[in-house]
């Protein structure tokens, strides 16, 4: 099992490259703001302003909150901003 595990290991990190000097200055992480919740925001409305950085269903339950139930109008929730 090991020996089957570390194979793939290895594989995925030769994949890797070092960046170039133009990429690594073009790199902008999201990261993490809040933001509270107004009436008619879903969870679809709140993770497109990320700019597709995440998912409906990673934003509700990164909030505690099960993907399909709504977020709460005054609630301060967590969202992830582009950068």
């Amino acid at each position: 099992m090991f020996e089957q595990a570390d194979s793939s290991f290895r594989a995925a990190l030769r994949s890797f490259r070092p960046l170039t000097d133009a990429e690594a200055h073009e790199v902008r992480p999201a990261r993490i703001d809040f933001y509270t919740v107004r009436e008619g925001d879903t969870w679809e409305s709140l993770a497109g302003r990320s700019g597709g950085a995440i998912r409906p269903s990673t934003l509700a339950v990164m909030n505690h909150t099960l993907p399909d139930a709504a977020p709460r109008a005054g609630t301060r929730i967590k969202i992830v901003v582009a950068g």
